[in-house]
């Protein structure tokens, strides 16, 4: 285009009609190289937008007109891209629930080479897990306001590292304190620093489906323990338990660093609209009813909760530390008893899934008393198990009671005292469960020294698991409480 057309920019050029519409289209532009050659022509009118300040395009029609409005369009009005970065969030906080959770409960296949080793009672071996256990629930109430002030990837990073050091540190050990130290107190505050900053975070990048990936992070429990314990059981066959500590210890330290990296809370601009919360949605949740801190430590609802979970909690991990030793007893060879465990995670983790699904259906409380009934029905069968194939029948029952706890615990807590303090209520009820891991495999193991085996502890796990089904009858839940997650996100600096 010569640069004489210059003159005829401003003039007014009529139409076909011969009105004169005051276009400041030139009339030596041509419509056809202009639609077959857009990104040129759009060049030409940039540089002569340096001359016209504005160059309307009212004009313009057919292909052209079409193809220049697209590449005007404000980027706010592209097409975003299919990739939504809270799916790699997920995919993160999963690896770490397998290394983290799937590497502490290998501690059953640690279990006998350390009885062998030390000759210490079982009771007293346990009674290390069980301080692990209890400062993962009470330390986990820290750790979810350390995540909201500090963002997940500090904390998870830390207590990452803390685990792994006592790992590396358990290869070393010779004396009962420093077990206690290292594995109780360092793996225990380790652990802390997991489940509680992941699900809190991965909730805030979520509204619809929060549900489901906070389950799908949960369920990385029992896919740890499907993968982990062979994977322990080969390294000490092959290395012994010193060098194996040595390696896991080395091996977490450096994937859950390095994984926790991805972690961040989400800025505004990163969650697309269907992820976003409505104005609407916050006035529900903020009118929803529920109950005061103040007033539910005042109602026996809570502390019915509290048993119950303190129940569950016991007879879950108590077996996820005795199965192998059991089995071991019984004539069974540690490739064999890891395999129960390997069973017993893959059975956890698929019924963590389905039982999410189901609790949608049916509601938190039966999803609860189903699960406990199968968990009764697994521990009455145990009695009589002395074939591989029975033990494995065993795990799937006892995964649908252990899944069925962890699955329902934040929305049965929900559904009983509503969203207005359920952060802190949700902490004291985990917590609960967390005492319960830390009381039940140590006093199986006590059981067990006194017995010289462990049908009588089988007895009474069986009791207690048929007395936490009938507590869970007096539960009382509403049934119009939203589950969603208010917009308080603090964006977190990259």
């Amino acid at each position: 285009m010569e640069l004489s057309g210059l003159r005829n920019w401003g003039h007014g050029i009529p139409d076909s009609a011969g009105v004169n519409q005051g276009s400041l289209i030139p009339s030596e532009v041509s419509l056809e190289p202009l639609a077959a050659n857009v990104p040129y022509s759009l060049f030409k009118l940039k540089f002569l937008s340096l001359f016209i300040p504005v160059v309307p395009i009212t004009r313009l029609d057919g292909v052209a007109k079409n193809i220049i409005e697209t590449r005007m369009q404000p980027k706010s009005d592209a097409i975003k891209p299919t990739l939504f970065f809270g799916h790699i969030i997920v995919t993160a906080a999963l690896a770490i629930m397998i290394i983290v959770w799937g590497t502490n409960y290998s501690f059953g296949v640690f279990f006998t080479p350390l009885l062998n080793e030390f000759g210490w009672t079982r009771a007293v071996t346990t009674g290390a897990f069980g301080l692990a256990m209890f400062l993962e629930g009470f330390g986990g109430m820290f750790m979810g306001r350390l995540n909201d002030r500090f963002g997940a990837r500090w904390v998870v990073t830390i207590c990452g590292l803390c685990m792994g050091a006592g790992l590396l540190l358990m290869s070393r050990i010779s004396q009962i304190w420093q077990l206690y130290l290292y594995y109780g107190v360092m793996i225990g505050i380790g652990l802390s620093g997991s489940y509680v900053p992941l699900a809190s975070t991965v909730t805030r990048w979520f509204k619809k489906q929060m549900g489901l990936m906070v389950g799908i992070i949960a369920a990385g429990m029992g896919l740890g323990t499907m993968l982990m314990t062979p994977i322990a059981n080969q390294l000490i066959q092959g290395y012994g338990w010193r060098t194996s500590y040595m390696l896991v210890g080395l091996g977490v330290s450096m994937c859950v660093a390095g994984l926790a990296q991805i972690l961040r809370n989400p800025s505004p601009g990163d969650l697309p609209d269907s992820q976003l919360h409505t104005k609407s949605l916050e006035k529900t949740e903020r009118s929803g009813a529920s109950i005061p801190m103040r007033v539910a430590l005042k109602t026996g609802q809570l502390w019915l909760m509290c048993a119950i979970c303190f129940l569950w909690g016991g007879l879950s991990i108590t077996i996820i530390v005795h199965i192998a030793p059991h089995a071991i007893d019984l004539g069974f060879t540690s490739s064999q008893a890891a395999s129960i465990l390997a069973v017993i995670g893959a059975a956890v983790f698929g019924a963590k899934i389905m039982l999410g699904i189901v609790t949608d259906m049916i509601g938190s409380k039966r999803t609860f008393m189903v699960g406990l009934a199968a968990m009764s029905i697994g521990l009455f069968w145990l009695l009589f198990s002395r074939d591989m194939w029975a033990f494995y029948l065993f795990a799937i029952f006892y995964a649908l009671g252990y899944a069925g706890g962890s699955v329902i615990m934040p929305t049965i807590t929900a559904e009983i005292f509503g969203l207005g303090a359920h952060g802190s209520i949700f902490g004291i009820i985990n917590f609960s469960a967390c005492c319960g891991v830390a009381v039940g495999p140590m006093m199986v193991g006590r059981m067990f020294d006194i017995n010289g085996d462990y049908q009588m502890a089988i007895i009474f796990m069986v009791a207690f698991s048929v007395l936490s089904l009938f507590m869970t009858l007096g539960i009382k839940t509403g049934s119009n409480h939203e589950f969603a997650v208010s917009q308080t996100i603090r964006p977190e600096k990259v």
